[in-house]
């Protein structure tokens, strides 16, 4: 069965160049590869296939992610393996591989690829510090309906369903508040005011029972901003103008339309 390392690999190959920003690309290319005498990958545990590189010489004395490693006993690294670690982009950008190829998803993309996932097999890494080993540490997902991602270390498991309650919860506070507002639960005075204390108390409570789960780390990770709604009295005069009379005269003043300048 192929690991996240190698369907990373072959989704990069396939995707060849990847624009992360405009006026910079990233070009994806195989390391030199050779034979290796080991049938299972040290790092990923996969299938070596006899092709990847030794460990000795994809494993730096600075490497700190020995723990995860699956095949212990083994001396070889995957191409798949050697590919990832060998590419520094794929720790500094989260990694989305389908079979359509790669991607780096900023957390605009995130939001909407977590409630509407690509066809399996697919990983999904987000990256938050832009400094750690990521594309071995998460799993291939085989479906839609409920798959796991990595919020940098961690492994979040998500139903879009759930993901989209959740969402919503956050982004209604999210309107008036700021994100680490609504991770600690403590609110400035005068948001509360702006926000009208009804209301606030309203979105707190919808709030309350995600926080502290790992899906609402995520879901905060990812949310956007809404549009501030429109205050009810500027949408009173704007949306709904006093009915005009037909004996008005053909060119009237404002007023008698029934609009306010403002």
């Amino acid at each position: 069965m192929i690991t996240a390392t190698q369907l990373i690999r072959q989704a990069a190959l396939k995707t060849g160049s990847i624009e992360v920003k405009p006026g910079k690309a990233i070009t994806y290319e195989d390391p030199p590869l050779q034979a290796v005498e080991d049938d299972i990958c040290w790092l990923c545990g996969g299938e070596t296939g006899g092709r990847g590189i030794p460990t000795k010489k994809g494993i730096k004395d600075t490497f700190t992610d020995h723990p995860w490693a699956r095949g212990q006993g083994s001396k070889s690294l995957c191409a798949g393996c050697a590919f990832c670690l060998g590419n520094r982009n794929l720790r500094n950008y989260s990694i989305l591989a389908a079979a359509d190829g790669l991607r780096h998803p900023g957390r605009a993309d995130w939001r909407e690829i977590l409630l509407h996932p690509p066809e399996p097999p697919f990983v999904a890494c987000l990256a938050v510090s832009g400094q750690k080993h990521l594309s071995f540490k998460a799993p291939v997902n085989l479906s839609r309906e409920v798959f796991t991602v990595a919020l940098e270390e961690q492994m979040i498991e998500i139903a879009p369903a759930k993901l989209a309650a959740c969402l919503e919860a956050v982004e209604n506070l999210y309107i008036y508040f700021t994100k680490d507002e609504i991770a600690t639960g403590r609110y400035s005075q005068h948001r509360i005011q702006e926000c009208g204390l009804a209301r606030w108390q309203e979105l707190e409570t919808a709030v309350e029972p995600w926080r502290g789960t790992r899906l609402f780390e995520l879901a905060l990770f990812v949310a956007q901003k809404p549009d501030k709604p429109f205050p009810r009295e500027v949408e009173k005069s704007v949306l709904s103008p006093a009915p005009v009379a037909r004996s008005q005269a053909k060119n009237p003043e404002p007023a008698q339309l029934g609009f306010e300048w403002v």
